[in-house]
Formats: C-alpha cells, structure tokens, sequence
C-alpha cells in the first residue's frame, strides 16, 4: 500500500559510460527528505549514477529531477604486514580513511603549514592534525607531514612573510623545535615528513641551495633522532631541473630517502634515477608523491559529469603502470578528500565515488604487491607487464585510438579484466 501523499517516479542507473543499467518506477514519500531505494537486480560493476525523475514536484508543476552516484566497486585484498605502494592527500576523515585502505593506498600525505599549526613560537595548535594523524592510523593508514609555510615569527623581521614555493631563511632551531614536537607527538604513527612542496630557487634566499640543504640537514637530522625509521622527502616537484641538479651537487641526498617528481611519467622517472646513479647516489628512492587529473563537474549533470570525469581513469590506467616500471617506489594520487566540485579527488562527498574510484580499485588491486618487469611496444600498443605470483600481468593502451586488436605473443592463456 502507498503512504498517503506518495508519489511515483522514474529511477534510472547508468553506468560509466553512460549505458542504461536498469529503468524502472520507484514509490516516493515526499514527507521524507531522505528516500532509501534497493535495486538487488543490479549486477555491472563500477561507479553508477541513479537519476530520479518525479512528475509534479518540480518548479510550477514541472518534473522534479535529483541524482547521486553510488559504486560496486571490489574491495583491496590485503596480504597481512605488507604496505601498498601507493598513497591519498589530505584525507582526515575515518570513513574516508578506511575507504582509501579498502582502495588499496597505504600511506597519506597531509599538507601541514607551519604557520597554521604554530602560529606563536612555543604554542603549538594541533588538534586538528590530531585527528586525521589518529583516524589514518586506525583505519591502517601510515601518514606523513609535508611541511610548509613557515611563520612570520621565525623570519627575519624585514621580511614578514614569504612564498610557500621558495626555501626562507627561518631559523633552524625553530625549524628543528616542530619537527621534533610532531615526532615526539606522533611515535609510531608517522610514514615521516617532507621538506617543502614544489619550490623553486625564489627569491628570499641570497643562497637558496645551501639555505634548503641546511633546511633538509636540520630537518633529517631531527627526524632521525627521533625514529631513524621515519623516511624523509625532498620537497615534491622541486623544479625547475637544474635546481635539483645543483642541490644533488651540494648533497642535499644525504639528508633525504626519497627523491619525488610530481605528475609524471616513464621518463620522468628515469631522469630522476639518472640524475642520482651518475652521482653515485645509491640512499635515495625515486617516487611521484602527487598525481591525478583534476575536473571540475560542478552543477554538471550526471552523464557530463561521468563523461568528463573519466579522464581521471585514463590517467590512472597510464600512469601508475608507467610510474611503477620506470622503478618509482611509490605513487600518492592527489585527491581523497570529499571535495563537492570533483576537482582531482575520487568522491564528491562522503557517500559519492567518481568513476575513478573504481579505476583505482581495479588498477590497484593487480598492481599492489605485482613485480614490475618492463615496457615494450607492440606496434602502435604500449604495454607494461609485471608479475605476481608466478602470472603475468599486462596493461595495454594504444594512444588516441580505441577498440584496437592487438596479438600478444604469449605461450598460454591470457586472463582479460
């Protein structure tokens, strides 16, 4: 029987690309604010989008129309006491903590501004970095602080302020005191710390390679002291090359474990190890610690918003095979916070997957614990292989084209996803 006052509407589920899924009419209560629908006969997998049409609800007698996203998407199978080499940004919630371990990522990386958590020297403001350090940590993430924006008060008074994306010259000591507060603070929860984020020689620094190879010295040191565990980042991106050049030449990699490249790809990766192994660097590891592809669909409807948004897909599936045989020992994706403009993250909310999210799943559930073993090119095809278990894994894209045959030179049978 139906409540007094229901209405009849139209339900229809698309999949990524946009294919009807299923159509069929749903009863509404317009007394509740929130409707519950169950559709078991449902089988495709991967980010859905429902549409609800409601005759007479709308503006002057018109339709009314609301959708959301939902996902069936596979959950990561763990093998127990193995990280992942993969990792998420600013993600502080629980909910999408344990989403993101269940995705396959390991690790978080947290903007931190100096500035914001001790904005008076000595009186550090940290509840907030508390929570999303405890709630990475319960839901089996491993996070680190990637620390910038240093406050007026350890600058030189002529200055007051400076670029977020140049190394200053703020006091060391003031420098080493955060560090060795938030280690302290967080024993045993910490991936580590990153020096800076995407700078450039600037121009606050008379010297801006021996003032950022004595703010990676202070700072690796002070880490160090603490947990000689904790991995130290140089700043992520650090451009432009010759800049990296210079502060390798000056020995910055002493005071570092990971070199990282952002938005990159085979050959970024490669240049990064070259520039180490000619040097006879041998301590650090290269790895992209940001990446994604940002779209904005805000007020998008929901076949635009799918169909723009599976760029992100495609970054995921060339990248992170590229990355990963080029030897990159891990890739942070640059999103996993709930942002409602879709921008680079993977949910528009707490309840809401972008086909992305799926992408993800998939990609790195065979990638998580596989070997890479190369690339090669089959004509027009790139392949990446890797290998676990004994069986090969293979990702194929053939730029600009779609529905492309390609003939695998392979002994057996071969398992497509």
């Amino acid at each position: 029987t139906m409540p007094a006052g229901a209405k009849t509407g139209k339900a229809v589920v698309k999949d990524a690309l946009n294919r009807v899924v299923l159509e069929r009419e749903v009863v509404l209560n317009p007394a509740r604010r929130v409707q519950n629908f169950a559709f078991p006969e449902i089988t495709a997998k991967g980010v859905l989008s429902l549409t609800l049409t409601i005759p007479g609800l709308g503006k002057d007698g018109a339709a009314f129309e609301d959708f959301c996203t939902f996902g069936r998407i596979p959950r990561f199978e763990r093998v127990p006491g193995k990280a992942t080499p993969f990792g998420v940004t600013n993600v502080s919630d629980l909910d999408l903590s344990g989403l993101a371990y269940d995705l396959g990522f390991s690790l978080c990386r947290h903007f931190t501004a100096w500035k914001g958590i001790e904005p008076m020297r000595g009186k550090p403001a940290l509840a907030g970095l508390d929570r999303a350090v405890e709630n990475n940590h319960k839901a089996g993430l491993k996070p680190w602080i990637q620390l910038y924006g240093p406050p007026a008060w350890t600058l030189p008074p002529e200055m007051g302020r400076t670029g977020e994306f140049e190394p200053a010259p703020f006091k060391l000591e003031d420098w080493a005191n955060i560090i060795d507060t938030l280690a302290k603070r967080y024993q045993g929860k910490l991936y580590g710390f990153e020096f800076l984020n995407e700078i450039v020689p600037g121009k606050a620094c008379k010297d801006p390679v021996k003032e950022y190879v004595d703010i990676c010295r202070v700072g690796y040191e002070t880490v160090k002291k603490n947990d000689p565990n904790l991995v130290c980042q140089l700043a992520g991106g650090l451009w432009p090359h010759s800049y990296r050049v210079d502060l390798l030449n000056a020995g910055v990699a002493k005071y570092v474990d990971v070199l990282p490249v952002h938005y990159s790809n085979y050959e970024g990766v490669k240049e990064a190890e070259r520039d180490l192994a000619i040097r006879g660097i041998r301590n650090v590891k290269v790895a992209d610690n940001e990446t994604a592809k940002g779209y904005s669909i805000w007020n998008y409807p929901p076949d635009m918003a799918f169909d723009k948004s599976l760029v992100q897909c495609h970054h995921v599936m060339t990248r992170w095979p590229d990355e990963l045989c080029a030897g990159a020992a891990f890739i942070t994706y640059f999103g996993g916070n709930a942002d409602a403009c879709g921008n680079w993250s993977f949910m528009l909310d707490f309840c809401s997957p972008r086909p992305v999210a799926a992408t993800l799943a998939v990609v790195q559930g065979k990638l998580g614990y596989a070997k890479p073993v190369g690339k090669f090119f089959l004509g027009e095809t790139v392949c990446h292989l890797f290998e676990r278990d004994g069986k090969a894994i293979l990702f194929l894209t053939t730029p600009g084209k779609e529905g492309v045959a390609v003939r695998l030179p392979a002994k057996g049978a071969v398992t497509v996803t």
